[in-house]
């Protein structure tokens, strides 16, 4: 009903009318959207019907000019979830949260980076997983997923020197700008679906943090399953745990948290620093022992700034004369 010099009513005719009148040949209908002077049908099926104006190509039938005084569908659309018509223009949200626009664009409400009308439906550049849409008379709104959120963290411990490839499992991480781990961000990270990030944890201290990740739609709330705990390095056994007060033995050091390489991690046979130490997992470490005086010695370790604490005799080192 109402005004219908552009056919936007529907049924026909050019002709205003002040009381309510059908819409021709449109059955299935789950949401309707009314321009300026054109109007949308969203059908069950995802498809597009527009009828009214065709003067800036509002009507996204490939053409432009004219007008339609009853419904035609919009190009070859389809996964329509919602549509929205402005006042010259339309745009329409699809199943996999993209949006589409057509019609007029001079003040660039389409979205696609230009300021050309379109008489077709065009993707709406850099926005996915949009669950709403709203047309203005010159300007389009459109609102994101909700903030992330994660679910589970895999594995949910590392060393403190960092270097852990962890996966982050959750909800909403498209466009993630940030990973942190606590308040340090991640040496680096990888979005590799809206449900999953890879990260690389940073350098911490020994203890417990949240893994946080941000997107523009906002921060993952802290919960019990984002935790990673920067674990300090531990010593559970040392083969052979005997020699010379010479030093200079080849010992394989086993336990957790260590640093992988030749310089990110030291251990300590008493008071004196080993020279050399080969750590060739987060587990395992040969190492060439110092000289010194004859007796046990405690064998701590070192990564970072954190120790490893005594857990004799597991992390002893006896020394013969």
């Amino acid at each position: 009903w109402g005004y219908n010099a552009s056919g936007q009513l529907g049924n026909g005719t050019t002709t205003m009318s002040p009381a309510p009148v059908a819409v021709n040949g449109l059955t299935g209908v789950i949401a309707v959207s009314a321009g300026a002077e054109h109007s949308l049908a969203l059908l069950g099926n995802g498809t597009v019907m527009a009828w009214g104006s065709n003067r800036v190509g509002q009507l996204g039938n490939g053409t432009s000019g004219g007008k339609g005084n009853v419904p035609a569908p919009v190009g070859e659309l389809s996964g329509v979830t919602a549509i929205s018509a402005g006042s010259a223009h339309s745009l329409a949200l699809l199943g996999g949260g993209a949006i589409v626009a057509w019609g007029y664009n001079a003040d660039g409400q389409l979205g696609d980076g230009l300021y050309t009308n379109n008489d077709a439906p065009i993707a709406v550049n850099g926005l996915a997983e949009v669950a709403g849409i709203s047309a203005g008379g010159a300007s389009s709104l459109s609102y994101g997923p909700p903030a992330p959120a994660i679910v589970s963290v895999n594995p949910n411990a590392g060393p403190v020197y960092g270097g852990t490839v962890v996966t982050i499992t959750g909800t909403s991480f498209t466009g993630a700008t940030a990973v942190n781990f606590g308040s340090t961000p991640a040496a680096n990270f990888t979005v590799n679906s809206p449900t999953s990030i890879t990260a690389v944890s940073p350098p911490g201290t020994s203890g417990t943090v949240d893994i946080t990740t941000i997107t523009p739609y906002g921060t993952s709330a802290i919960s019990k399953h984002d935790h990673f705990r920067f674990e300090a390095p531990t010593i559970t056994n040392i083969s052979p745990n005997v020699g010379s007060t010479t030093g200079g033995a080849s010992v394989t050091i086993t336990g957790t948290g260590f640093g992988v390489g030749a310089d990110a991690t030291s251990f300590e046979f008493g008071k004196a620093l080993a020279a050399s130490v080969t750590c060739t997992t987060t587990t395992t470490c040969v190492v060439w022992t110092p000289a010194e005086r004859a007796g046990t010695v405690d064998v701590i370790a070192t990564v970072g700034k954190a120790k490893s604490k005594k857990t004799p005799p597991a992390d002893q080192f006896t020394y013969n004369s």
